[in-house]
């Protein structure tokens, strides 16, 4: 069969306060370099005026795959234009022009109905389907509403997990859609990593220390680390937590100050340490540092915190949940995400053992064998999905 051309289209969309997806972006975004070589493949990058810089200047994306307009930001004159003209021709009458214009033939990870161009949207979770308690009942229909939209409107869906797969399936009428799971691997940039502990120490940490770099949301279950805490206190083995990511979330507002309370009425402030939000810099030296990456959470779709830390060749104490279960490597060590007991056992366990570190250099090597990988995988979801 002879191959067709691809001309590929991804939105930047602007994400606040969810460095997970926007990180998931900048990965995706990354890997598109790499594939570029296939002469039937080319592909734009379309982007908010405002954020043009970040794409050249942070990701070295050639501005001739780029492509800004006002129309990609959350508020200008032009999307409010193009919001009108949606209500009264029902349908994104300005991105089909534009789209079209450009001779697109795949608009990736979003959502539009337009003739000729096919369109694959990415689902990141099922979190509503599974933590009721985090969402309202709107929140909960609203994604219900979205998720069946995609699954009537578009023959091809990307996930990140097979969990999520098959979640889609358990909760959702499949027709005749293709679900691809696409496991992506994170962009690093290896020049941000010092080989001393330069930037532990710039935040005053100069002792050996755990890092729990996860956002302060409900779901992610920050609790049994701080009970762990205290089960390290009866024992009398002392280890430090370092904390970072944003504090607020917006199902549950006192969450970060009820982890704070917590911490204090357990008497374990001194096992703890809270950086606030931290550059992508300070971010993957404190992980390559750290001996041992913890991530609690209840739920994930897939983690990029603990694809990291597997990149860093580093220790992984991961919670036993499903997408965890698919992302261990030799490294990682499972527990129950109610049992503090659990988590304070393989620490203590995990700290004792001797742990070789691998040179940059080796770990650098490693992680562009498997973005080329990423890349190539993503190539073939893409390629399936013109023949169609």
């Amino acid at each position: 069969m002879v191959p067709k051309k691809i001309y590929l289209a991804i939105i930047f969309q602007e994400i606040k306060n969810w460095n997970g997806g926007f990180n998931y972006y900048c990965s995706l975004i990354t890997i598109l370099k790499l594939i570029n070589f296939d002469k039937n493949f080319k592909y734009i990058i379309f982007i908010g005026k405002k954020n043009t810089i970040f794409l050249k200047k942070k990701l070295k994306i050639n501005k001739k795959y780029i492509f800004s307009s006002s129309v990609f930001e959350k508020i200008s004159l032009l999307k409010i234009i193009s919001k009108i003209l949606e209500l009264i021709f029902k349908r994104d009458v300005l991105l089909d022009y534009i789209l079209k214009k450009r001779g697109i033939t795949i608009l990736s990870h979003f959502f539009i109905k337009i003739n000729e161009i096919k369109t694959i949207p990415w689902i990141p979770d099922l979190q509503h389907k599974y933590l009721k308690n985090l969402f309202s009942s709107e929140e909960i229909n609203n994604r219900d509403k979205i998720i069946n939209n995609y699954l009537t409107s578009c023959s091809d869906i990307i996930v990140s997990s097979k969990d999520t797969k098959n979640s889609i399936k358990k909760f959702y009428r499949i027709k005749n859609n293709t679900i691809h799971v696409l496991n992506f691997i994170p962009q690093i940039n290896f020049n941000y990593i010092y080989r001393s502990p330069i930037i532990p120490r710039k935040f005053g940490i100069f002792e050996n220390y755990i890092y729990v770099p996860n956002q302060f949301w409900a779901h992610k279950n920050h609790e049994i680390i701080v009970k762990a805490a205290l089960e390290l206190k009866k024992k009398n083995f002392f280890i430090k937590f370092i904390l970072s990511g944003y504090e607020k979330d917006y199902r549950n507002k006192n969450y970060f100050n009820n982890i704070k309370k917590l911490i204090t009425s357990l008497d374990v402030n001194n096992y703890f340490e809270y950086l606030g939000q931290v550059s992508r810099k300070d971010l993957l030296n404190l992980i390559y540092h750290a001996q041992i990456i913890i991530n609690p959470s209840k739920f994930e779709g897939w983690s990029t915190t603990v694809e990291e830390a597997k990149i860093l060749n580093k220790r992984l104490l991961l919670s036993n949940i499903p997408v965890h279960n698919e992302q261990i490597n030799e490294n990682c060590v499972l527990f129950s995400t109610k049992d503090e007991h659990d988590l304070a056992t393989k620490i203590i366990k995990t700290l004792n053992q001797n742990f070789p570190s691998l040179d940059l250099d080796y770990l650098l090597k490693n992680y562009l064998a498997n973005r080329k990988k990423f890349a190539h995988q993503y190539l073939n979801i893409l390629k399936e999905v013109s023949l169609k």
